[in-house]
């Protein structure tokens, strides 16, 4: 048995490690979706831009990069999504 500091060494590396791990599946997450967006123009649209890319960047919420690849999914046309994204600003 160890003393309790280093108890507490070993549970505050375990609380870091599993924080790490949480952090990076959903940095993992956002990535796929951003990645699908982008894809998904692409397909239906042909649209390719840095400036899209930037910006979808910039969104953390796993639930709006969902609410954009479900809209870029079902619009009908390039502007229109691009009008959905900068009225979530």
């Amino acid at each position: 048995m160890g003393t309790v500091a280093e108890e507490l060494i070993q549970q505050g590396m375990q609380q870091g490690i599993q924080q790490g791990m949480q952090q990076g599946m959903q940095q993992g997450q956002e990535q796929g979706l951003r990645q699908a967006i982008l894809d998904l123009l692409a397909i239906r649209f042909d649209l390719v831009s840095p400036q899209l890319s930037s910006r979808l960047q910039q969104i953390k919420s796993l639930d709006t990069l969902r609410q954009l690849l479900r809209e870029a999914a079902v619009v009908d046309k390039a502007t229109s999504f691009q009008q959905f994204l900068a009225n979530l600003e």
